[in-house]
């Protein structure tokens, strides 16, 4: 089914049939690309697609594609948010039970590596943010001590300097 779509950019709305063609697209959003679950998924099937999701994500952490994996975790949010309404709305069997919970179980154990990626990231970044900050303290005190001693200098006469 072919909708209106409604493009939003901080004071301008343009709004069109699908299909209207005036060389604007909608924005690319990223974290759609990991968000593939659709309402008519069963439960069990959204679970998967999490646990694909949450593969992505951990893929991208190793490989250190920050910024893929932030804009990946908000579409797996996202999921994850359409999961638990989709899973608090009926009982299952067990079987399906048993699934969601190796499911899960799985997507919790690569939650904990990507979140181990994750930290580590940070502790380097504050780390050189430390030494970034350090650097800058010692420049700055350098320049201090730099401009008192030109000074104490030009106050001696130039036969008395060392």
């Amino acid at each position: 089914m072919l909708t209106n779509w409604t493009w939003r950019h901080r004071c301008s709305t343009i709004s069109a049939p699908v299909g209207a063609s005036f060389g604007i697209r909608p924005p690319h959003r990223p974290w759609q690309e990991c968000d593939r679950m659709t309402p008519a998924m069963s439960v069990v099937d959204q679970y998967r697609q999490l646990l694909e999701t949450s593969n992505r994500m951990l893929a991208l952490a190793r490989e250190q594609n920050w910024e893929a994996l932030v804009q990946c975790e908000a579409g797996y949010l996202v999921s994850l948010e359409r999961l638990r309404a989709a899973d608090s709305e009926g009982p299952s069997s067990d079987a399906e039970r048993e699934e969601k919970r190796a499911l899960l179980a799985r997507i919790l154990e690569q939650d904990a590596e990507t979140r181990r990626a994750l930290e580590a990231r940070r502790d380097e970044l504050s780390h050189l943010i430390g030494s970034s900050r350090r650097q800058q303290a010692l420049g700055e005190v350098y320049q201090a001590g730099r401009g008192s001693i030109a000074s104490r200098l030009r106050s001696v006469p130039p036969d008395e300097r060392p």
